[in-house]
C-alpha cells in the first residue's frame, strides 16, 4: 500500500473496494480497517450479496453469521445452503467424497464448478489430507504424468508471482500435459474472458500445487458455483466468524458444510482473536486532518468549484509557529476549525491565521496556557 501510495501522482484519485468483514491479509497491518476507523475518509457500504440473487440462504446466513447468530438449514432439494453432520473427524473426508458424487447428478453442478476449502492446510481435514481424498472424485480420468505427482485433469494454483510467465500468486488452471521437449508443464489457466495455455519450466513446479482442495484464505478474491468446506473443532484455532464468512460467500449457487454443528457455532461466536496493532489510524488523522485551499495557480478544474488540499500537520505547524501538540491541543479542544463526523477538526488557512491575527487578550491567553 505505500508502494501504490508513493507511486500515484497527487490528483489521481483512489478507490479502495474491499470487504472490512472478510479475514484480514496474511501478512501484518490493517489497511482497509484502519482506513475507515480513522473517520477521515468518506465510506460507502453494500448491504446486499450481489453474488447470489435476492434472499437466498447464501445471504441470509453469512449476514447471521456476520451478526453472531446461528445458521438457518433447510435440507432440502430447493435451498442453496446444505449441513452435513459428521461428528467423527477421521469420517469427513469420507462424507465429503459422497457429497462430491451425489452434487453432479442431483443438482447439475459439473465437478469443475466444485471447489472444496478448508480451514487450514495440515490435520486430517486440511487441505493436503483432503485433497488426496477428493482427487479421484474430482479428476475420475487423471493419467499420471511420469516423474511428477501431477496427473492429466489435476486443478492446480500458482503460490508466487512468476512475471516472466505472466502467472501469479491464486492463479488457477488445469494440467494438461508435458510439452513435447519434456521441460516444462502444461497448464491450462483459467482467466476471466478465456482460458490460457501456459508452459511451466519443471524448475519452477516448486511454486505449484495442488487445488482440489484450497484454504480459505487463498480463495479471498474467487467465486465458485458450488463450495464444501468441512468444519469441526479440530481446526478451534482457526474457527473464527470472519473466516466461516469468507468461506460462505465465496459460493455463488451453493455451499454444503460438512462436520460438526458445534464447531460451525464455535466459528460464529468468535471474533478475531488476534488483535493487529496499528497507528495507521493515528497517521492518517495525524497526516491529512489540517485543510487549506489552494491558490488561483494550483487549482483543480472540477467543475466550478475549487478543490481543497490536505496538508500534513507539520507543515501546519510551520505555517502558524506552534508545536505539533499544541496544534493537536486546539483541534481537540475545539478552539478553531469545525467537528467532523470522524471526531476530528478540520480548520483552514484562513481560520488559523484570523484565531491569530486576532490579537485578543482571550487568544493570547489560550495560546500562553498551551504552550507552558
Amino acid at each position: 500500500m505505500a508502494s501504490l501510495m508513493d507511486a500515484i501522482g497527487a490528483k489521481t484519485q483512489v478507490i479502495i473496494v474491499g470487504d472490512v468483514d472478510q479475514l484480514p491479509s496474511v501478512g501484518p497491518g490493517r489497511v482497509l480497517s484502519g482506513m475507515i476507523e480513522s473517520g477521515m475518509l468518506p465510506v460507502s457500504r453494500l448491504r446486499t450479496l450481489h453474488r447470489q440473487a435476492g434472499e437466498t440462504m447464501i445471504n441470509v446466513n453469512a449476514k447471521r453469521i456476520n451478526a453472531g447468530e446461528p445458521i438457518k438449514v433447510d435440507n432440502t432439494l430447493k435451498t442453496d445452503f446444505w449441513f452435513v453432520p459428521e461428528e467423527d473427524k477421521d469420517k469427513i473426508p469420507g462424507v465429503m467424497v459422497q457429497v462430491c458424487r451425489r452434487i453432479p447428478e442431483t443438482f447439475g453442478f459439473t465437478l469443475d464448478g466444485i471447489q472444496i476449502l478448508c480451514p487450514q492446510k495440515k490435520g486430517r481435514i486440511g487441505t493436503m489430507e483432503v485433497s488426496k481424498a477428493l482427487r479421484p472424485v474430482l479428476n475420475p480420468n487423471g493419467k499420471p504424468i511420469s516423474g511428477l505427482v501431477y496427473e492429466v485433469g489435476d486443478r492446480v494454483i500458482q503460490l508466487r508471482n512468476n512475471y516472466d510467465l505472466e502467472i501469479f500468486n491464486g492463479d488457477i488452471g488445469k494440467v494438461r500435459g508435458l510439452s513435447k521437449d519434456k521441460e516444462c508443464l502444461v497448464v491450462e489457466l483459467e482467466d476471466v474472458h478465456a482460458a490460457r495455455i501456459v508452459n511451466i519450466p519443471l524448475a519452477d513446479l516448486e511454486d505449484l500445487q495442488l487445488a482440489h482442495a484450497l484454504t480459505v484464505h487463498k480463495s479471498q478474491g474467487s467465486e465458485f458455483p458450488c463450495v464444501i468446506m468441512p468444519v469441526h473443532t479440530t481446526n478451534h484455532i482457526m474457527l473464527q466468524h470472519n473466516l466461516l464468512y469468507t468461506a460462505v460467500t465465496r459460493a455463488r449457487k451453493m455451499i454444503v458444510l460438512v462436520g460438526a454443528l458445534k464447531g460451525v457455532n464455535t466459528a460464529i461466536r468468535t471474533l478475531d482473536s488476534s488483535t493487529r496493532w496499528s497507528n495507521l489510524e493515528k497517521f492518517i488523522v495525524d497526516g491529512v486532518f489540517i485543510q487549506t485551499r489552494r491558490g488561483p495557480s494550483s487549482r483543480l478544474n472540477v467543475g466550478s468549484e475549487m478543490q481543497p488540499r490536505w496538508l500534513k500537520a507539520s507543515e501546519a505547524c510551520a505555517h502558524i509557529s506552534v508545536s505539533r501538540n499544541t496544534l493537536k491541543r486546539m483541534l481537540r479542544e475545539g478552539l478553531v476549525g469545525e467537528r467532523t463526523p470522524g471526531g476530528h477538526c478540520r480548520v483552514d488557512r484562513e481560520s488559523l491565521d484570523a484565531f491569530f491575527e486576532r490579537g485578543s487578550e482571550k487568544a493570547l491567553a489560550i495560546v500562553r496556557s498551551l504552550r507552558q
